[in-house]
């Protein structure tokens, strides 16, 4: 189960850390913006968007990374007892029937 964590939590972090710096970014030229006072008018929400890409996006994307992971790992235990449950090479009960 552990490969499914893996493959899951790796991109979740990368895409978060990108967030973070892209979130950086957009505040910092945010800022620039509004020292001028004609780019005031996108400075301030370009602050406010990049205020949300560093704090609120990366832990929506935690948390999906968790569920995505959780039925992960629930799919796989169900593919499991199927496979414990009934063999797949036994022939069904029709086709036992008609030989």
């Amino acid at each position: 189960m552990s490969e499914h964590r893996e493959q899951i939590e790796t991109p979740v972090s990368l895409t978060a850390k990108v967030l973070k710096i892209v979130g950086w970014l957009g505040v910092v030229v945010g800022v620039l913006l509004t020292a001028t006072l004609i780019g005031a008018a996108a400075g301030i929400p370009m602050i406010i968007g990049g205020l949300c890409f560093v704090f609120i996006f990366p832990k929506i994307f935690a948390k999906v990374g968790a569920v995505s992971i959780e039925k992960a790992e629930i799919h796989e235990h169900m593919l499991r007892q199927a496979r414990a449950s009934k063999p797949l090479d036994e022939p069904r009960q029709d086709e036992a029937n008609h030989k």
